[in-house]
């Protein structure tokens, strides 16, 4: 029998059953607990990890919070004015789902509305491996929802087209006030949805590092050294799905002559990012004797890589 046939049987007796990553919204390395605006825009990130939200009409608020007993947090979404429409969703990996094309797998969710009274899930696959510019429907229901958590289950027969990937789409109409709760989503081979399962934290977070990561500037020094143009290479704590786009934020210095001077980084030069490292470069440096270290004489700089789908 082929292995994914096996898993399917098996069940609850498989580790790493949940297809989606973060499913319990524990890693939040965007925002933490704080609330993320959505902007009347699609395919934002901003709220937990690996989750992304599309508004229409006007923004919604994401954010992370306390979960139903015995769940530690939630993904809390907040209407705003004007709004006309709301979709959260996880696009997967083309490599973690390419084993169960032709499978039916089971969808779970805890969900809980202040006024919404349903929620449209919807199964897509993409126009290429990986590639979302375009998406196809494969199935689509709903799930009756009230003000008391409850937990909501469905079977999706996949195609072979979800060996270019899957996304998983939670989505509503307009939701210009009152709250909706989303907790523990699961996708698992199987027709029988199983208990949720909760990975270690630190197995949850590496997952999430493979599509998203950030890090602060780091002290880098070299004694009698001095040139005008500088780098120092960061590491990443995991492989990144594909070459990431970098980001700066905050304020960054260099030492000029051995005393701090602020620069805009850039992490084109000397060589483009890979999917493992990157260098951070000050290329207007004068006289660059090393970098300022977070929180040393006003650095706060900070960098983000992201190689989200």
């Amino acid at each position: 029998r082929r292995s994914s046939d096996l898993n399917n049987s098996l069940g609850p007796l498989v580790g790493f059953r949940n297809r989606l990553i973060n499913g319990d919204f524990r890693i939040s390395q965007r925002n933490g607990a704080s609330a993320f605006s959505s902007g009347a825009t699609a395919g934002a990130y901003g709220g937990p990890d690996r989750w992304y939200v599309s508004a229409t009409g006007a923004s919604v608020t994401l954010q992370q919070v306390a979960g139903t007993a015995p769940n530690q947090f939630a993904l809390q979404v907040t209407g705003g004015a004007s709004n006309t429409g709301v979709e959260i969703g996880q696009k997967i990996e083309s490599q973690n789902i390419y084993d169960q094309e032709g499978q039916t797998v089971s969808l779970q969710a805890e969900l809980s509305c202040s006024a919404i009274t349903s929620i449209t899930w919807t199964a897509y696959y993409p126009g290429a491996a990986d590639n979302w510019t375009s998406r196809t429907s494969i199935a689509t229901g709903s799930f009756m929802v009230s003000s008391t958590p409850g937990v909501k289950s469905t079977t999706i027969a996949l195609p072979s087209n979800v060996e270019n990937g899957l996304e998983i789409a939670l989505s509503w109409g307009a939701m210009t006030s009152g709250t909706c709760k989303i907790e523990n989503v699961q996708l698992e081979p199987g027709s029988v949805a199983t208990a949720f399962e909760r990975l270690p934290v630190g197995v949850e977070l590496a997952l999430c590092q493979r599509y998203y990561e950030t890090g602060y500037a780091q002290y880098f020094y070299i004694q009698g050294i001095s040139a005008n143009f500088g780098g120092v290479p960061y590491y990443f704590k995991v492989s990144k799905r594909a070459t990431p786009t970098i980001s700066f934020a905050g304020t960054w210095q260099y030492y000029s002559a051995s005393t701090p001077a602020t620069f805009t980084p850039s992490a084109n030069a000397p060589s483009a990012p890979s999917t493992d490292s990157f260098a951070v470069i000050a290329a207007s440096a004068t006289a660059c004797g090393g970098f300022v270290g977070y929180g040393i004489s006003g650095t706060t700089g900070t960098w983000a890589a992201s190689s989200e789908l």
